[in-house]
């Protein structure tokens, strides 16, 4: 009997052989699932998978046997072709040891070499490149400590981060935004960096926000938090567009970084820069800039040219928002979106420009109104010229808000009674040679 279960457990190799020239995966879980003796050898990254002979031969005989291999504190050598383990098992046929030398010699998923990088994991030291299957791929430590004192923060890191060919090599660069605090404080902000590793993890460049801007005599030095990273294809690979904005006060700018990290200030704000997004139409490309305007008090659209440097946003003359000494040029259009009757209502509500979405038929720009919820919605035709074509609120949360709000006294008419019943009331453009221009859509008073 012991001969027959033998011969019955031979055959189990034979066939792990056969599905190893097929499905390394299924081998391998095959192999586990009858209890065969199988190892992958430790340390990171992927080990190869092994068998030791004493195990092999207790496992043919039906002998009890440690299938989970050593301790840690133990040290074994693999079966090799000296020593009594290896003469045990030599009396098995020719197809085993083909199999074993299979097994011996493969690399396994999650245990093999680990794939491209496809997501990133953070800790408070580092960060970790991952493949789909969630292994390490490479990690790097970033000097500081990175701020990961809320969920919002993690989100911040995983929305920002890149992976795309910027030299256009055919090899993947891998862009992390990081937050880092401030040495000894724990908690505050201390600016943004951003990192650009090679496939493999190595460290090519790092763009570390460090630039003074001055309006009307009075300097902005940092700290910067970068709010947004939009990769755009040059035909050959691709240049990184960054929305950069001051921690603590109104200044921002755009700045475009090239495959070698090289940077170009090519706008400056007055008033926060949240969101980026790149308009391809039949004559050219123009970069979208979305945020917000503190002299205007507004949420604002900046459209850019992409080949060029767009100066600052048009203020008034003499104004302490007067951007001094910036970029050379002149945006293509300015819109500044007025604030609802729901965000007046509040002390010290802001609506910037939150989203702009393209499609192939509208640009859609969205302002927050209110909680993250309560929106107001612009829709813009789909050309250089960006013609104003319809407004509205986010039904349902924007009216119910207005409605509390009329309960507590702040509002002094029903929703019916609304002016803005109908949607937002004017849409302010300035472009270079008419100035500024108010916009309603047909039918508003």
């Amino acid at each position: 009997m012991e001969g027959v279960t033998s011969k019955k457990r031979l055959d189990s190799w034979k066939e792990i052989a056969s599905y190893l020239a097929r499905d390394e995966r299924t081998a391998l879980r095959w192999a586990r699932e009858r209890g065969m003796p199988v190892h992958r050898v430790p340390g990171p990254g992927r080990g190869a998978v092994f068998a030791y002979a004493d195990e092999i031969a207790g496992w043919l005989n039906q002998q009890p046997t440690d299938v989970h291999g050593a301790s840690r504190s133990e040290v074994r050598q693999p079966a090799t072709r000296a020593g009594k383990p290896w003469r045990f098992v030599l009396p098995v046929s020719a197809v085993l040891l083909v199999g074993l030398i299979v097994v011996w010699a493969v690399r396994i998923p999650g245990g093999g070499q680990p794939g491209p990088v496809e997501k990133l994991k953070f800790s408070r030291t580092k960060v970790q490149a991952l493949d789909g299957a969630s292994q390490q791929v490479w990690e790097y430590s970033i000097p500081g400590s990175i701020k990961l004192t809320s969920e919002a923060d993690l989100e911040y890191m995983e929305n920002l981060a890149r992976i795309v060919d910027l030299d256009g090599d055919g090899s993947l660069e891998v862009l992390v935004t990081s937050r880092l605090e401030a040495e000894g404080q724990t908690g505050s902000l201390s600016r943004s960096v951003l990192h650009c590793f090679t496939s493999k993890g190595e460290l090519r460049w790092k763009y570390d926000p460090e630039l003074t801007l001055s309006f009307a005599g009075r300097s902005f030095e940092g700290p910067w938090d970068i709010n947004d990273v939009l990769a755009v294809s040059d035909g050959k690979g691709h240049a990184i567009w960054l929305a950069v904005a001051h921690h603590t006060w109104w200044p921002s700018f755009v700045v475009k970084l090239d495959a070698a990290g090289k940077a170009e200030v090519r706008f400056v704000n007055s008033g926060t820069l949240k969101v980026l997004n790149l308009l391809r139409t039949s004559d050219a490309s123009y970069m979208l800039v979305g945020g917000f305007n503190n002299e205007w008090e507004g949420g604002i659209l900046a459209v850019l040219p992409v080949d060029k440097a767009a100066g600052s946003s048009p203020q008034k003359p003499g104004s302490p928002y007067r951007c001094d000494a910036c970029p050379s040029g002149q945006p293509i259009r300015y819109f500044v979106f007025p604030r609802s009757e729901v965000n007046r209502s509040e002390i010290n509500a802001i609506n910037p420009v939150e989203q702009i979405l393209i499609t192939q038929r509208k640009v859609e720009v969205n302002t927050g109104e209110g909680p993250s919820n309560v929106r107001a919605f612009y829709t813009f035709s789909l050309n250089p010229e960006m013609r104003f074509v319809s407004a509205a609120f986010s039904d349902a949360s924007y009216w119910r808000l207005h409605k509390q709000l009329e309960e507590e006294g702040k509002i002094k008419h029903t929703p019916e009674q609304c002016p803005e019943r109908d949607g937002p009331l004017g849409v302010r453009v300035w472009e270079p040679v008419s100035g500024w221009r108010e916009v309603r859509l047909p039918g508003q008073p």
